[in-house]
């Protein structure tokens, strides 16, 4: 696979000498990601790393913003499709992380466990988020608790509210914490807060 620095991103000398700064020249540099035109002026763009969830990593964004800047600069292209491969759009950053965490805020409803229940049964822990909002949306806790359970029993649930700073000092804590371990299976995971 040839790569070439894209001119227009400028001199970054952190990440000079890594994919990151790398850039495919072509469509047929594409490792992990698929390109169409379904119909006439439309360009579909596939992430695909079904087995890993679609999960960004330094190949698939450089090449999906490559495909995105073709696209643009194509004057045939009226209509951009972005989906993933598999049953998952995205599972967000490929970190390769020893620890993950899942931010639920209380504005995606009390069933978020349950829409997205791979997300929370890869995860280490949830963080309820903006728990100063519960009131003004209605969110039942007990129920938000209830899902998590019911996809992942014994998941650590942990609230916070930057506007208020509820649970901040805990979850800062907890964190300084993970950090003494090198497995997530040897943090204090299976237990839950409050439940």
């Amino acid at each position: 696979m040839s790569y070439e620095r894209d001119p227009e991103e400028g001199s970054n000398p952190a990440s000079d000498t890594d994919l990151r700064s790398s850039w495919p020249v072509s469509e047929a540099d594409y490792t992990v990601l698929l390109v169409d035109t379904p119909a006439p002026h439309v360009r579909r763009i596939t992430l695909n790393r079904p087995e890993k969830r679609n999960a960004l990593n330094h190949d698939l964004r450089a090449q999906v913003l490559h495909a995105l800047r073709a696209a643009d600069a194509d004057p045939e292209v009226r209509v951009m499709i972005v989906r993933g491969a598999g049953s998952c759009f995205s599972a967000g950053y490929d970190l390769g992380e020893n620890l993950r965490i899942v931010a639920f805020s209380v504005t995606e409803g009390e069933d978020k466990p349950l829409k997205y229940p791979t997300i929370f049964n890869t995860a280490d822990a949830v963080v309820l988020t903006k728990m100063d909002l519960c009131e003004a949306t209605e969110f039942d806790e007990p129920e938000a608790r209830r899902s998590i359970r019911q996809v992942r029993p014994g998941m650590r649930v942990m609230k916070v509210s930057a506007k208020t700073g509820e649970g901040m000092a805990d979850w800062t804590a907890w964190l300084e914490k993970s950090r003494e371990f090198d497995k997530p299976s040897s943090l204090d995971v299976g237990k839950s807060q409050g439940t």
